[in-house]
């Protein structure tokens, strides 16, 4: 399998779950997840990612990752659709001494607007190191790049260090999302998120969305976004490209339609 990742990353692709800016009801965001079938077989994230963590091949895959989608994120915006992707990207990468120098490169070889470029790092990465990492987070908002948090919620002191981070977005773990028709404890603690958000001016995801009565909670406490199941799987990117097309003269209707009589 390791000889596989080193083989021109064969096999891999940039898959897009799209993210419902409830509000508007548009399609303003998605976020990219990497994908790989080797010969034939789906390989799943949680086999290759450690893989590629413990021998260091996750630097060069991630930038691999990080150029396809600045390729895909301009060819959007030259055909008129203004949908910014967010890209994970771990510490070993964003902490790497040359890895501002690799994304300014990228940026400048793709022309993409880096307004169209989110990248996202877990939460355990700002506790980590928060000096180190903060540093970086400046220098990638003052390339107008946003940060989004993943898995917000699930470690001990997001509180007492996200108000000293640059940070654009939190979004909310699927632990807290999938337990809000069972637990007043998990409904309370996503209300406290989301009202914190907007006290700091921070959009607030919730990730891993299925069921219509999660969505209508959520939409009744103000979060910004959601993304999950209910409004699509992860796509390909044809795929991705054919729901944009498709999500405001027939998705979005058939959505409101779902609502309405779940209402």
């Amino acid at each position: 399998m390791r000889d596989c990742i080193k083989d021109k990353f064969r096999g891999f692709a940039p898959h897009f779950q799209p993210k419902l800016h409830v509000k508007s009801g548009n399609i303003l965001s998605c976020e990219a997840l990497m994908r790989w079938n080797l010969d034939g077989e789906n390989i799943e994230p949680s086999e290759f990612i450690p893989l590629a963590e413990e021998s260091g091949l996750i630097i060069p895959l991630s930038i691999w990752m990080l150029e396809a989608c600045c390729i895909f994120a301009r060819q959007m915006s030259d055909t008129g659709i203004h949908c910014s992707i967010a890209i994970n990207m771990s510490a070993q990468v964003i902490l790497h001494e040359n890895f501002l120098n690799i994304l300014e490169d990228i940026v400048n070889k793709t022309g993409v607007d880096t307004r169209c470029i989110d990248i996202e790092i877990i939460e355990a990465t700002l506790i980590d190191d928060v000096d180190k990492v903060n540093t970086v987070l400046e220098q990638l908002h003052a390339m107008g790049i946003e940060i989004s948090v993943d898995d917000f919620g699930t470690g001990y002191s997001s509180l007492s260090y996200l108000n000293k981070m640059v940070v654009d977005r939190i979004k909310i773990d699927r632990s807290f999302v999938i337990k809000l028709n069972k637990s007043e404890e998990d409904r309370a603690l996503v209300s406290t998120i989301v009202t914190m958000g907007k006290a700091l001016h921070i959009t607030v995801t919730a990730e891993g969305v299925e069921q219509l009565s999660e969505y209508q909670f959520l939409e009744e406490i103000g979060c910004d976004e959601i993304q999950g199941y209910l409004i699509s799987p992860t796509l390909d990117r044809n795929s991705f490209l054919e729901f944009i097309e498709n999500w405001h003269s027939t998705g979005l209707e058939q959505f409101i339609i779902k609502k309405n009589n779940f209402n």
